[in-house]
């Protein structure tokens, strides 16, 4: 990067609830996943970092975060059926959201403790 600095902002004003969907939109090249899918990967990730604010273990959350109960809240909360429920989980391993039973930390923003989100990107291109 060079040293002029950041020359464009653009300040997205959400709900919580919205930001994690908005999140993996905009990662869509990265993982192709259907909108239905998407809105079970960003009520995922809302959980997750709902449940960092209380643990403090990364393997404890990690686990906690796609435990049978977590999965079941998810699961209620997007009002879809077990087995569809069980056929978005398959994508999003096939998909390398969920890797080894855990959220894939590529896809988990850092969400600052002020409940706010700041995204550098730098796009290095040749002419």
């Amino acid at each position: 990067m060079t040293g002029r600095g950041i020359n464009n902002v653009i300040r997205i004003p959400t709900k919580r609830s919205k930001f994690f969907e908005y999140w993996f939109k905009f990662l869509g090249p990265f993982h192709n996943l259907t909108d239905k899918e998407i809105t079970v990967a960003a009520a995922l990730v809302e959980n997750r970092c709902k449940l960092a604010k209380s643990v403090v273990n990364k393997d404890i959350l990690d686990s906690l975060s796609l435990s049978v109960e977590s999965r079941k809240q998810v699961r209620e909360a997007c009002n879809i059926t077990p087995a569809h429920f069980n056929v978005i989980l398959g994508k999003l391993k096939k998909s390398r959201i969920i890797i080894d039973n855990r959220i894939n930390p590529k896809f988990i923003p850092n969400v600052n403790e002020d409940n706010s989100f700041q995204m550098l990107i730098s796009f290095d291109y040749e002419d």
